[in-house]
């Protein structure tokens, strides 16, 4: 398991990364740190990743875009922020979110918009993220409602 704060997976457009004070800003480092995983065959990597306001569940490998049918060197669960915004314009977030699907396709899930958490299970076969979203911060409440389960296989024989 890897703790960080800030998100590892590529998020590229046409002018390049979205953010360059994320991962994608250190593509020597990313790419240092996913070669040693693989000389050192690591595969059975999580990324637990946070600061950026929003629910994913990632793929992570030096290329994503190059063939979506290889196996990840990594995965990386990020969690929502509590009560910080992250897209706070429900129609922006909800625009966005698809396209990214499309155009990233190791991009499992993602939720721009809603606040919450979630809860991480890991065994020796697979890692399984569960995001959780709280209906309202504005006022006290217990109201929550499940959003999402992400899998991912960590072992194979």
């Amino acid at each position: 398991m890897l703790g960080q704060q800030v998100m590892m997976s590529q998020l590229v457009g046409a002018d390049g990364p979205f953010h360059t004070d994320q991962w994608d800003g250190y593509v020597a480092s990313r790419n240092r740190l996913l070669q040693s995983l693989a000389t050192n065959s690591i595969d059975n990597v999580v990324v637990l990743t946070g600061d950026i306001h929003s629910s994913w569940a990632n793929e992570i490998a030096v290329n994503p875009f190059a063939a979506a049918t290889a196996r990840p060197q990594a995965v990386e669960f990020v969690g929502p922020a509590v009560t910080s915004p992250g897209i706070d314009d429900l129609a922006q977030a909800t625009g966005l979110a698809p396209q990214i699907g499309t155009t990233h396709p190791h991009v499992k899930y993602v939720d721009l918009f809603r606040r919450g958490y979630m809860v991480v299970d890991i065994d020796r076969d697979r890692a399984q993220s569960e995001w959780y979203h709280v209906r309202t911060i504005r006022e006290r409440s217990t109201d929550e409602e499940f959003a999402k389960a992400y899998r991912a296989v960590m072992h194979q024989e």
